[in-house]
């Protein structure tokens, strides 16, 4: 058993929780890139598409 699933004593809860959460963040993280490149800084923009394919690579992971 997982430690979110210990915690909260539902692993299916925890997992449907935590890829949603994903998925928000993703949303966030799309808006920084958009801001990045609006000013005109790739690095920080490339630096959030990293987090976005990580969080995504997560969610995938939490949905197994």
């Amino acid at each position: 058993m997982s430690v979110i699933a210990a915690s909260t004593g539902d692993a299916e809860s925890s997992v449907a929780w935590f890829a949603t959460e994903c998925r928000r963040n993703g949303v966030r993280i799309e808006r920084h890139i958009e801001s990045a490149e609006r000013a005109g800084d790739p690095e920080m923009a490339e630096f959030f598409r990293r987090a976005q394919r990580e969080a995504d690579q997560l969610t995938q992971r939490g949905k197994q």
